[in-house]
């Protein structure tokens, strides 16, 4: 009973007068409490909210107001009091725990990035990561991540977790990687022809492709003017992640035609009305294929040797053309004129200008002009069968062996644009034309007023015989 007294007082004094007074001394409740709860491990990772709640048997005279905390820290201590009428007062308290901060997180890759900035084998990404506050959370920092595959400004991100629940997280980026080679190819031209040569200069040229880091450099082209086989051609690109590729061509190269030489018929006139051609072809390189004349297909023997023949000639021009053709296709082709019997006669140099003409007249035979000549192309003259003709280079000797009435003696007459000079040798000049009589003869001119030659001068030479005698026309 002493210790109830003690504990609640009431002092009563009695007097005449008799009042009686109550004093309050028991101080009032009060808590403290948040109005979120922490997570698992006791942390907040926002601002907290504190109220305080105060009771008293007489009336509370202040009861703290609630109070936002946000400032970031570990056992904070959030204290409040409370007051009756009577002054009394009670304090109460909470700890918190807040962070709200994230984990900082950082990478480091290997390999690191070369000058280049481009890697050339797989590229792996390790994390780390640090919390100042609540420490980090076990088990929740990104492990190593490898980019194996080939990529262009990669990246790879990792996170972490802190005990308030705080996530932090770092993305490493600029990831280039490059692990293939570039691509080269080469094409030749001019293309094939047969049996795997090229007939020309051949060019080189290359293209250069890379699907990654790109090209750095690519050959130029490479030209080969030369003959050859198994020649070849090398070319390298480069890309920029250092990657090199190299490509290689062999080809076989023949721009030159097969040697084409003739040994017999010798000279372009032939005497016999048939003729063989004979001679040799060869092709040092890629080899002679076929030959033909006339288009008829001639067998080849050994050491390149071939015969045609025997070829019938008729009486004038006879073209023969020879094709070689070797095995990469080139053709080297020679064309023959063999003229045969009356049509090889010296070439009038002023025929093409339209200011002489030719003519040879007696009773058996006649000349005329004709576009054939055995010497130079030009135009030059005709005469008939009845005459024996003879060519040796650019002299053409005519012989009359005809045998003609009593009293009759042959002229042989030609017409010259120059007026003929009689030399002393007997020879006439005329122009560019040498006349010799080989026998005895009379030698006579006139101008020209005929009209089948409207200028010039004819020349006559007669026989002193009755027959058989010679003339030779040759070029002054």
């Amino acid at each position: 009973m002493r210790g109830l007294f003690a504990a609640v007082s009431l002092l009563v004094t009695l007097s005449s007068h008799a009042t009686a007074q109550v004093v309050d001394v028991t101080p009032p409740t009060v808590t403290a409490a948040a109005t979120t709860a922490p997570n698992a491990n006791g942390w907040y990772r926002t601002a907290v909210r504190v109220r305080f709640t105060c009771a008293d048997a007489g009336r509370i005279a202040s009861c703290p107001p609630a109070v936002l905390v946000s400032t970031d820290g570990e056992d904070q201590v959030i204290s409040g009091t409370a007051r009756d009428r009577a002054g009394n007062t009670a304090t109460a308290s909470i700890t918190l725990n807040i962070d709200r901060t994230a984990p900082v997180v950082t990478a480091l890759r290997s390999p690191e990035a070369p000058p280049t900035g481009w890697a050339t084998t797989p590229v792996t990404v390790t994390f780390a990561a640090t919390d100042a506050l609540s420490g980090l959370a076990p088990g929740t920092l990104t492990a190593p991540v490898t980019l194996a595959t080939d990529r262009t400004n990669g990246s790879a991100t990792g996170r972490a977790t802190d005990l308030a629940g705080n996530v932090g997280t770092f993305k490493l980026t600029g990831i280039n990687i490059d692990q293939r080679a570039p691509r080269i190819t080469v094409s030749l031209s001019p293309a094939v022809s047969r049996r795997g040569y090229r007939t020309g200069v051949v060019t080189a040229h290359f293209t250069c492709t890379d699907a990654r880091s790109g090209v750095v450099s690519c050959p130029a082209d490479q030209v080969f003017p030369d003959d050859g086989v198994a020649q070849s051609v090398t070319g390298t690109v480069f890309d920029v992640a250092g990657h090199s590729s190299t490509v290689t061509k062999v080809f076989n190269l023949d721009a030159t035609p097969p040697v084409l030489g003739i040994t017999a018929p010798e000279g372009d006139f032939v005497a016999d009305p048939t003729t063989t051609i004979t001679g040799t072809v060869t092709d040092a390189l890629s080899g002679v294929a076929s030959l033909t004349v006339n288009g008829r297909a001639l067998r080849i023997g050994a050491g390149g040797t071939f015969s045609s023949g025997p070829l019938a000639l008729a009486d004038g021009a006879n073209t023969f053309t020879l094709a070689a053709t070797d095995r990469a296709g080139n053709v080297r082709q020679h064309i023959m004129t063999l003229r045969h019997g009356c049509n090889n006669l010296v070439a009038d140099p002023q025929f093409d200008a339209g200011e002489s003409g030719f003519m040879a007249q007696d009773d058996s035979s006649s000349v005329q002009r004709t576009a054939d000549s055995p010497i130079d192309g030009a135009h030059s003259l005709r005469i008939a069968r009845t005459r024996t003709l003879e060519l040796t280079g650019s002299v053409l000797r005519v012989i009359d062996a005809c045998s003609v009435a009593a009293g009759v003696r042959p002229v042989f007459q030609l017409q010259v644009p120059a007026l003929p000079v009689l030399q002393e040798d007997g020879t006439i000049v005329a122009g560019a034309l040498r006349i010799v009589p080989l026998q005895p003869a009379t030698v006579a001119w006139t101008a020209m007023a005929a009209p089948e030659f409207s200028r010039g001068y004819r020349i006559d030479i007669t026989s002193a015989a009755g027959c058989g005698f010679s003339v030779e026309l040759r070029p002054q």
